[in-house]
């Protein structure tokens, strides 16, 4: 019977080792899964910053683009005042009306304030004028 019960004994062992060994594949598959799950979450996390920044980079670069466009215009409008303004005091007729009509196309709601100025201007230069 000794023999017997050895044998059964290193039955129950080598079930038990079994048994031991399915329980740690279980519990090693279960940690590799879920070590991948975080990995998996960190790369999606990562992937949305990284999106979130690009986003904000084109929209940064967007902006700036408007902001060298109006800059542009803004130079643009200010060469056409300084060479046409003073054509508007001119005593060729033709010039004065073109100044005009530029001006005005260019500033539709500033160009009777220009006027008013440059017409003040001329004033001044009269009076100086008269004094020499």
């Amino acid at each position: 019977m000794s023999e017997s019960r050895a044998t059964i004994v290193a039955a129950v062992i080598a079930g038990a080792v079994a048994v031991v060994g399915s329980v740690w594949a279980a519990v090693t598959s279960l940690a590799v899964q879920t070590k991948q799950a975080a990995s998996d979450l960190q790369i999606a996390a990562l992937t949305q910053s990284i999106e979130t920044q690009r986003l904000d980079l084109e929209k940064a670069q967007g902006l700036l683009s408007l902001q060298q466009f109006q800059d542009t215009i803004k130079a643009r409008q200010e060469d056409a005042l300084k060479n046409f303004l003073p054509d508007v005091l001119s005593t060729d007729k033709v010039k004065r009306r073109s100044a005009v009509v530029v001006l005005t196309a260019l500033y539709p709601n500033e160009c009777g304030d220009y006027f008013a100025q440059a017409l003040e201007v001329a004033a001044h230069r009269k009076w100086y004028a008269s004094l020499l």
